[in-house]
């Protein structure tokens, strides 16, 4: 075996080891990234990154930490690699507010929100007499965008121009592409508004 990998025995879980270099910030000593680059082929002069030849399994472990980077420019490692099923999970601020606004629109679509905000809008404006001569051309474009939509889509449907996939098919497909698969071993669980199958 190549003197790159090595086998090591963690937790009772054979793990592949390799050397690998860890990138770090000069400037501040933030750790970069891992790198599968030879260290010998790497610039220790590089004016903006340090590089340190570590060994670590890149599917099982992570870096995590940074380098103390002193007055002198010399530096003091301060990191460790981890195993990941060991390390305090990271959530994202970003990635909870994709999650709310992903949840948002599959109930409410774009287009359904507008839909029910155009329509209290009109009905405000109706009641306390306002001009509305703009929001009703938006209306009737919106309303002529979505007729040239349906239009086309029947087009497709009755041409042998081209195959058209609804998305109903699209979900039948997808049934029975998974029809017999490990969902069905486990079953379905229930969530809040509905059950996940």
């Amino acid at each position: 075996m190549s003197d790159k990998y090595r086998i090591t025995d963690v937790g009772n879980v054979q793990s592949m080891k390799e050397k690998v270099v860890l990138v770090f910030n000069r400037v501040n000593g933030l750790f970069l990234m891992v790198s599968n680059v030879p260290y010998e082929m790497t610039d220790v002069d590089d004016p903006h990154c340090i590089y340190i030849q570590e060994e670590m399994n890149m599917t099982e472990e992570e870096v995590e930490g940074h380098l103390k980077i002193n007055d002198d420019g010399s530096y003091v490692p301060e990191y460790k690699i981890v195993r990941i099923d060991e390390r305090i999970p990271t959530i994202h601020e970003e990635q909870l507010d994709n999650h709310v606004a992903y949840k948002i629109t599959e109930r409410y679509t774009v287009v359904k929100q507008i839909n029910i905000l155009t329509d209290v809008i009109k009905r405000l404006a109706v009641e306390a007499g306002l001009e509305t001569e703009e929001l009703d051309e938006y209306i009737e474009y919106v309303k002529l965008v979505k007729q040239t939509n349906n239009d086309r889509k029947q087009f497709y449907k009755e041409t042998d121009t081209v195959i058209y996939v609804s998305k109903e098919q699209m979900a039948e497909e997808s049934i029975a592409k998974f029809e017999g698969g490990l969902h069905e071993a486990i079953g379905y669980r229930t969530i809040d508004g509905g059950t996940v199958f």
